[in-house]
């Protein structure tokens, strides 16, 4: 009754003689500009320590707060003797310190309400804790103690792969070249399909169209990997052992179609798409330490949205 009310009296209040009346201008809603948006994030500073160690910071306002450690250091780094060892490490880390039992650990995170979590690429090893900004200080103390003085335990695990897990790539580009983000582009173009879904008769990806209409696939991935001085661009395909030659010759016309016939429209829609998905994985403070970290030891700086945004819709991927 209260809401017919208030909606009655302003629609009483906007309507005239003739109907609706033009809404005041100090009742307009504004929307702001992507580009505005993007200039007006809270900047990302950064200090250096005397022992060499860089600290970045950004302010979200937000009341939780991530802090992580990014390490230059990944499998890139292994040799034969030790192959393996960077990703076991990452997964021996939580099994407890000199200090804390793995239970104890364990325990004091969850009573904070916090999240530890860890992860290793081919070029970084990461550590990192999500909690309430005032235990920003103990989350610290707690990383630097599972760093230092973690002890190992040993596991063994062995699982079985039913179908044909195939992947394929051609060398890409580093994080600082200039051919970038028109391999990132050229990759959202691919795009990424899983049979679960749905959809594939109207997906935009021609690929996904071929793998529905003809069963070749369980799923498909189209990945772009940048390390500081090469890179691998290429697609991840899981599939059945029978069906993988027609399925690799659908890849191999998709990319020859890449570079020959992809349309300005499919370029347009897939910076779209590229500038979307990268906006909305910083979603929060994890996403955002994570994407800070990442680009100290890629660029040495965070590079601002507004200029991300510029690069992507200036790059041009084929003429």
């Amino acid at each position: 009754m209260a809401s017919r009310l208030i909606a009655g009296g302003a629609l009483k209040y906007l309507a005239g003689p003739m109907g609706i009346n033009k809404i005041p201008k100090r009742f307009r809603a504004t929307s702001a500009h992507l580009s505005e948006v993007l200039v007006n994030c809270p900047p990302t500073k950064t200090t250096t320590l005397n022992n060499g160690m860089r600290i970045a910071t950004e302010d979200t306002g937000d009341l939780t707060a991530t802090i992580g450690l990014w390490i230059d250091a990944g499998s890139r780094c292994e040799n034969e003797s030790n192959n393996g060892v960077a990703h076991f490490l990452e997964h021996m880390a939580f099994k407890g310190t000199s200090k804390r039992s793995q239970v104890d650990l364990e325990l004091e995170v969850e009573n904070m309400g916090a999240h530890l979590n860890a992860y290793t690429s081919r070029e970084q090893t990461v550590f990192y804790a999500k909690c309430l900004k005032q235990d920003v200080p103990k989350a610290l103390e707690i990383l630097s103690d599972i760093l230092q003085n973690s002890k190992l335990e040993i596991r063994v695990r062995d699982d079985a792969m039913p179908l044909a897990h195939v992947a394929i790539a051609v060398e890409g580009a580093g994080w600082e070249s200039a051919d970038n983000i028109p391999l990132m582009i050229a990759n959202t173009l691919i795009g990424a399909w899983d049979r679960s879904q749905g959809g594939g008769l109207n997906n935009s990806s021609k690929l996904a169209l071929a793998c529905t209409q003809d069963n070749l696939a369980h799923s498909f991935q189209s990945f772009n990997t940048c390390y500081k001085d090469t890179g691998l661009w290429g697609i991840y395909l899981v599939a059945q052992t029978l069906s993988l030659d027609d399925l690799v010759w659908n890849v191999q016309q998709e990319w020859m179609r890449l570079c020959t016939s992809v349309s300005q429209a499919e370029i347009d829609r897939a910076k779209n798409v590229l500038k979307s998905n990268m906006f909305l994985q910083l979603d929060g403070t994890t996403a955002i330490c994570e994407d800070i970290g990442r680009q100290m030891l890629c660029y040495g700086r965070r590079i601002p949205l507004h200029e991300l945004e510029s690069r992507i819709n200036v790059s041009f991927v084929f003429y």
